[in-house]
């Protein structure tokens, strides 16, 4: 039994009951939980994962992380117990609601850039993201058959730096919306087709985040804020650099 997600369908979801469908103990003596349902979001697509507590008989036992297991479809969750785990029980979930908002706001601020580079007409796509509290940035690769050879000097960079910024900043005061919407993936045609990683096809559906105002929406499977004004107007772009081929954005709030 796949577990339902609950945070992919509300980020501001910060508490809800469960029930225990079962429980392992691993090689490292960690104990490690499914639920029928749960609010943490697990570790994954650039983005660290919930922490909070779940709460049994008065009792709160804090949950220490959460990961997906893709051949399971179920979220596992490392719980320091403080009281008996029995399948079958119903607990509640509380997660630590700053932390799951400073999570969103980061990962929403890494496609803002996205969305930034896109009505610039910058040549880029897209190929990583690493949206934790700890220097988060984006990196991005020419688009096909583009040059962007002439990035690679200090006073390109610092250009395309002032362009980033003003941009973003502009796009963070029109509070525009940022939905999500779940899609067949065998309904998905090009060019959207090739921005979707392959494993995202072995799901019966694919998660997809889009900016109000923006051309086509972007494969994500993380949680985000619910427009741009809250990604807040402490966001900057701290550095931009270009190696390898590649460019990176660091950003931070």
């Amino acid at each position: 039994m796949a577990t339902r997600k609950l945070y992919e369908k509300n980020t501001y979801l910060f508490t809800t009951q469960a029930t225990i469908l079962s429980t392992r103990i691993d090689v490292a003596s960690k104990l490690w939980v499914i639920f029928d349902q749960t609010i943490f979001y697990p570790q994954g697509g650039g983005q660290p994962s919930d922490s909070g507590f779940i709460v049994q008989n008065d009792t709160a036992s804090p949950v220490l992380a959460a990961r997906m297991n893709y051949e399971t479809r179920q979220v596992e969750h490392h719980i320091d117990a403080k009281s008996d785990v029995v399948v079958g029980q119903i607990v509640t979930m509380e997660i630590d609601k700053e932390k799951r908002l400073l999570h969103s706001r980061l990962h929403s601020a890494g496609h803002l850039l996205d969305y930034a580079i896109d009505l610039l007409r910058i040549p880029l796509v897209g190929v990583k993201g690493y949206h934790f509290p700890e220097k988060p940035f984006v990196e991005y690769q020419a688009a096909d058959g583009q040059n962007i050879s002439e990035l690679a000097t200090p006073l390109a960079l610092s250009e395309l730096k002032s362009r980033m910024m003003s941009k973003c900043q502009e796009l963070i005061k029109f509070a525009l919306s940022i939905t999500t919407e779940e899609i067949d993936p065998r309904n998905i045609e090009e060019p959207l087709r090739s921005k979707i990683p392959a494993k995202a096809f072995e799901s019966d559906v694919v998660r997809l985040i889009k900016f109000d105002g923006s051309k086509e929406p972007g494969p994500c499977g993380g949680t985000h804020v619910s427009n741009t004004s809250e990604i807040g107007p402490s966001f900057s772009i701290d550095q931009i650099t270009f190696k390898k081929g590649i460019v990176r954005i660091l950003y931070n709030l």
